[in-house]
């Protein structure tokens, strides 16, 4: 079990600051704030940095784990949420960037790896959708 405790304050207007492990985050919802000038991420921005940064750690574990060399490790994820009459959706498509080679098997065991072990995809998956796919940079 991994408990986590934040604290988030309204500053002004949309913008939040919140600390995370004694780091401090700003976000923001820039089209509601009269300046229009963006002070941070969205919170959906957040939650989508934390999908990739749990998908590039949970891959750095396969590579080490499979002693594979890996150097280029990248994601470049684009999420949508959408509004239904169930509540909200996302549906969130992530392109992995290695530059290690792999063969077939090695590749789906590494989408499988990341799909059991990313926390943050697991908790986010249930009602939505998450494509990862793998790109190679040679």
């Amino acid at each position: 079990m991994s408990k986590k405790e934040i604290y988030a304050k309204n500053n002004e207007k949309y913008i939040v600051t919140a600390t995370a492990d004694g780091f401090d985050y700003t976000l923001d919802y820039v089209s509601k704030n009269p300046n229009k000038k963006s002070q941070g991420t969205s919170p959906t921005g957040l939650l989508l940095n934390a999908l990739a940064g749990c998908q590039l750690m949970t891959a750095r574990s396969f590579f080490n784990r499979r002693k594979i060399e890996v150097n280029d490790l990248e994601v470049k994820v684009s999420g949508d949420f959408n509004r239904t009459l169930d509540g909200w959706e996302m549906k969130a498509d992530a392109v992995l960037t290695v530059d290690a080679s792999l063969d077939s098997t090695e590749e789906a065991n590494l989408l499988q790896f990341i799909d059991q072990f990313c926390t943050v995809s697991g908790v986010l998956a249930p009602g939505n959708e998450i494509n990862l796919s793998i790109e190679y940079r040679h």
